[in-house]
C-alpha cells in the first residue's frame, strides 16, 4: 500500500479476484484518505502504461490528487519496464 497526502493506493490481491487472477500486471484500488472508492489503476496495453480508470464516473478530483495519481502511474510503469529488462 502506498499513500499520498490525500490518497491511498492499495494493490489488489490477484488470488482473491477472478477478474484479474490471470493478469501479468498488478492492479490497484484508489481510495481517498476517508476511504471513498475513487477508481482503479491498471495496465492499459494499447498505451503500454499504467492508467487510472475512474469507475464511479461522478468522481471529482482536485489537481493535487490528479498529480498524485499521474505520478503513481509513472512510477509503476517505470518499475514494470525495469522488471521486464
Amino acid at each position: 500500500m502506498m499513500e499520498s497526502k490525500w490518497l491511498i493506493f492499495k494493490k489488489i490481491d490477484k488470488t482473491k479476484h477472478k477478474r484479474i487472477a490471470n493478469r501479468k500486471t498488478d492492479v490497484w484500488w484508489v481510495y481517498s484518505k476517508s476511504y471513498d472508492y475513487l477508481g482503479l489503476i491498471e495496465w492499459y496495453a494499447p498505451w503500454r502504461q499504467y492508467c487510472y480508470d475512474n469507475i464511479p464516473s461522478d468522481t471529482v478530483l482536485a489537481p493535487s490528487c490528479l498529480l498524485d495519481i499521474a505520478e503513481f502511474c509513472k512510477q509503476e510503469t517505470k518499475a514494470y519496464r525495469e522488471r521486464k529488462k
